[in-house]
């Protein structure tokens, strides 16, 4: 937010731990029931700009203060997308603008069933991590860069996201394919996971 105010609402401790460390909640084991039904506010600050790594990081740190979390870290198959270049080859447009610093993100919005998603200054694992937050119903799993393209890159994307929709509108994947030359492939991969061997309530504050 406006000012390095980092404001997450209504979080439940498998979601914060989520966000931290990038994993989705099927790769987090072990921990107490009131990790999944008790909820909680994060309202913190960082330097304005603070890139996204950065953020996680520190919400590791208080997580783990505040909870006394030990948490072992391990790879585990898991079921995953791999980004990879579609038959024809990228279509991706080289960013020309300056760099910002700090989290680029994507700006997206919704209009007649249509979602048009807009990344720039992003390099293809950042594009490929912010996926399935611009299609959660569809893209609900991790995404993996596989492409081995490196660069910074300019990302435009239209599809539909409602199934009532135009019958022509793209989907998420044709959409990929169509207007980036990119392709989702269903694997099972090796990410990252957690196993919480200890965690205490949160004191009253």
């Amino acid at each position: 937010m406006p000012g390095g105010e980092v404001s997450l609402r209504n979080a439940t401790v498998n979601e914060l731990l989520e966000f931290a460390y990038l994993v989705r909640e099927n790769a987090i084991s072990g921990g107490p029931a009131w990790f999944r039904s008790d909820h909680f506010d994060v309202i913190a600050r960082a330097s304005p700009n603070t890139p996204l790594p950065a953020l996680r990081l520190m919400m590791q740190s208080l997580l783990t203060r505040e909870f006394r979390l030990v948490i072992d870290r391990e790879a585990r198959p898991q079921d995953a997308f791999a980004l990879v270049v579609a038959k024809g080859g990228s279509k991706l447009q080289k960013y020309a603008g300056p760099h910002v610093a700090g989290d680029p993100g994507c700006e997206r919005s919704d209009a007649d069933g249509m979602r048009h998603a807009h990344c720039s200054d992003l390099d293809m694992a950042g594009f490929a991590e912010r996926l399935p937050g611009l299609a959660s119903v569809d893209i609900d799993r991790t995404v993996v860069d596989e492409t081995g393209i490196v660069g910074i890159y300019d990302f435009r994307l239209d599809w539909a996201w409602n199934a009532q929709a135009l019958n022509d509108a793209p989907s998420i994947f044709r959409a990929l394919t169509e207007q980036l030359g990119l392709r989702l492939e269903q694997r099972k991969l090796a990410l990252p996971a957690l196993v919480i061997d200890h965690a205490e309530p949160l004191a009253e504050n």
